[in-house]
């Protein structure tokens, strides 16, 4: 099982930021996924929400902003004064940690129009083989698969459907990231018997996490990697 430390060790680190993705890395976490978008000036940040109201209390989304302006705000101290003038981190800064280590990584669309500059930036950095391009927008996906079809693709839903695996099939996304909530023991089983990958998302609590384990789920993104580690380093015992 592939332990995805959700936007970095976010329980502990200000969410999308280096910090919290050293963190992570340190925890032992096989695993990471991050949020791709682009800024007014065509640079790839990693950010998950719609505008930076809930993490720098501005209202302007990632769109509107040059990096520059982006770079003189502060995107830690929504976590407490140790993280405080944490800087948004740029994917390039995110590959460059990663490109050496085994880890997995989960990156996921958040914008369309990203789509050709993230092939690019993963082929630059030679971490196809670590790497699922994810999102909740089908047409990005499509996109990426029209560009490059070697790449892995996941679609991530809170709605399962036996429609939705047809065109998952059809349209060559071998993976369904489902809401943990939606994942029963039947539709895992109906995936897995479809071919697919499947990778739980919304893992809140610790009885949702153990609920995936049992499902034997090819993953989970969590916010507390070290305790999946805990949980999955006793279940191996």
């Amino acid at each position: 099982m592939i332990n995805y430390a959700h936007r970095g060790a976010s329980a502990y680190a200000p969410e999308n930021t280096m910090p919290a993705f050293v963190l992570g890395d340190n925890m032992g976490a096989n695993g990471v996924e991050t949020d791709i978008q682009k800024t007014r000036d065509d640079v790839l940040v990693l950010f998950h929400d719609r505008d930076l109201m809930r993490i720098c209390g501005r209202p302007e989304a990632i769109c509107e902003l040059t990096f520059r302006e982006l770079r003189m705000l502060d995107f830690g101290s929504h976590k407490g004064p140790k993280y405080a003038g944490t800087p948004i981190p740029t994917l390039a800064e995110f590959l460059d940690f990663f490109a050496n280590k085994k880890t997995q990584m989960a990156l996921e669309i958040k914008q369309p129009g990203v789509e050709a500059d993230l092939i690019r930036m993963v082929h630059s950095y030679h971490v196809e083989a670590r790497t699922v391009i994810t999102s909740t927008i089908w047409e990005s996906l499509l996109c990426v698969h029209a560009l490059d079809d070697t790449l892995r693709l996941g679609f991530l839903t809170d709605v399962l459907s036996d429609e939705l695996m047809d065109e998952a099939e059809h349209s060559g996304i071998p993976q369904i990231c489902p809401r943990a909530a939606v994942l029963t023991e039947p539709w895992n089983q109906k995936l897995r018997e479809r071919g697919f990958s499947v990778r739980a998302w919304d893992v809140d609590d610790e009885k949702i996490m153990r609920r995936m384990i049992d499902l034997k789920v090819d993953g989970m993104t969590v916010n507390f990697p070290d305790r999946l580690k805990m949980a999955l380093d006793q279940d191996a015992k």
